[in-house]
């Protein structure tokens, strides 16, 4: 691979300058990455709370979960997608 060398002025087979473009766009996508992986969270939250710590839960609430995230593709155009 080749490297950054003063002469040429280049990182790999691009301009320090185009260097630096594609760094900070790759840092703006890896910013939205992270942004949806959270809202995605917060919806899902949203959807289905956490259960408190501790205890027990009655069998019926087992199988909640299983239920509501089964549902979910059938609700969104993501089934298209398959």
């Amino acid at each position: 691979m080749p490297e950054e060398t003063e002469t040429s002025g280049k990182i790999g087979s691009v301009s320090a300058n185009r260097y630096a473009e594609i760094v900070a766009e790759l840092r703006k996508l890896v910013e939205t990455s992270s942004r949806i992986q959270f809202t995605i969270g917060d919806y899902a939250l949203e959807v289905e709370p956490m259960r408190e710590h501790g205890g027990s839960t009655p069998a019926d609430e087992l199988f909640r979960s299983r239920t509501r995230c089964s549902a979910w593709p059938r609700t969104s155009d993501c089934r298209t997608r398959r």
